[in-house]
């Protein structure tokens, strides 16, 4: 059993965590009986520490490092951001000092190279020897602003190693402590994923930076012309086909002293919404250079309160402004709720059809001709039925939806 599963499930009652705790407890302590008895079996030669003495308990292969050498290991290229999750954990690492339980923190999980190698995806070079962390990341972050606390581990760390050929055993390692039964989260995965693409230094809106975008990043993946059950591909699939307009609309912000700072962070809290962050990024597939989008993205993000207010008093108004004012529930007197009923911003999957339906087939008609107005007393909401299919079925085609 192993720590961060017992400490992230969140399925656990205090009364299970408890007992599970013990158990790895005793697991730690036979562990480190083992350890004593057990010859040094072979070296590994790594980069970092020079030639290490392995001990083989079973086909598990072990060496002891000191806290101070393992805070210095690299997470592993994939790593979901460690930063996301101090907060949650430092109170659990704290409690494990303060109940004297310090041995549940002392095993930790590690990749040795055993031969250079390239992951094909994301081009990251792995060199024969380099050493990386799989398990424990988030504590390393802890005992570098806890350096007491070190004390608690003067007889060092035990640390599985795991031997890595390739980038298939990195992805089986990694899964292996951060998958569903450790309660690793979407936002953490896409995390990873921009890790090993090398993009964490130029996403630079927070809510991008931190994988807080998932029903979005769905949104613009699912094609809604295949079966149900087929039309939601893998996360990391997800990431892969938005990575270029998930840049772009990163990049995307007011040319004006607005108060709005982004897609993520727009002036009117309440136009930040996953569905229209879903349908920016799929029309940004398509049109990743287009003056026209880039154009319908910063003026709805600058749009203030004020101006919405004095929109809303208009008759006709053109197709950013009909998705700004829907989001910003700003309704004609003629539709109290609104043309979506209320809906706006629900993540429920019985109101994200319309929304996308709404949301596309406005980014659309901006696109064609920004100047174009429509009548928001008179406007027929059948115009924009299944215009989520009618985008998907021509994604690769060339021009707008018409």
């Amino acid at each position: 059993m192993q720590l961060q599963n017992v400490l992230d499930r969140p399925d656990n009652t205090n009364m299970e965590k408890t007992r599970d705790l013990a158990e790895v407890l005793a697991e730690n302590a036979n562990l480190k009986k083992q350890l004593a008895s057990k010859p040094k079996t072979e070296t590994i030669s790594t980069n970092l520490f020079g030639d290490i003495d392995i001990i083989k308990i079973g086909d598990v292969e072990h060496f002891e490092l000191s806290l101070k050498d393992f805070i210095g290991i690299l997470p592993i290229y994939i790593q979901r951001s460690s930063e996301n999750r101090l907060d949650k954990m430092t109170p659990i690492f704290l409690g494990c000092y303060q109940e004297s339980n310090s041995s549940l923190l002392g095993s930790v999980s590690i990749g040795i190279a055993m031969n250079d190698f390239v992951d094909d995806e994301s081009k990251n070079k792995v060199k024969k020897g380099d050493i990386y962390c799989f398990d424990a990341n988030t504590r390393a972050l802890f005992w570098k602003t806890n350096e007491k606390l070190w004390k608690n581990h003067a007889n060092g760390l035990d640390a599985t190693i795991h031997r890595l050929h390739d980038h298939t055993d990195v992805k089986a390692f990694y899964y292996q402590y951060n998958n569903k039964k450790s309660a690793e989260s979407k936002a953490e995965v896409i995390t990873g994923l921009i890790r090993k693409a090398g993009l964490k230094s130029r996403i630079k809106q927070p809510v991008f930076a931190g994988g807080l975008f998932s029903s979005a990043l769905e949104y613009a993946s699912k094609d809604v012309k295949k079966p149900k059950g087929k039309q939601i591909p893998s996360l990391e699939d997800q990431f892969k086909l938005n990575e270029k307009a998930l840049l772009a609309l990163d990049k995307l912000k007011p040319k004006t002293n607005s108060a709005g700072l982004g897609i993520t962070a727009p002036a009117v809290g309440s136009l930040k919404s996953q569905p229209v962050i879903g349908g920016l990024l799929l029309a940004l597939q398509r049109y990743e250079d287009n003056v026209l989008l880039n154009r319908f993205v910063e003026l709805y993000c600058s749009v203030t309160e004020k101006e919405l207010n004095n929109l809303n008093s208009s008759t006709s108004v053109n197709a950013w402004q009909m998705i700004a004012l829907e989001y910003g529930r700003k309704y004609p007197a003629s539709r109290p709720t609104g043309f979506l009923n209320g809906m706006v911003g629900n993540t429920r999957a019985a109101d994200v059809d319309p929304q996308m339906d709404f949301v596309l087939y406005f980014i659309s008609k901006y696109i064609i001709s920004p100047n174009d107005t429509y009548n928001r007393h008179s406007m027929d909401t059948s115009a924009w039925k299944d215009a989520w299919k009618g985008w998907y079925a021509d994604r690769d085609s060339v021009g707008p939806i018409e």
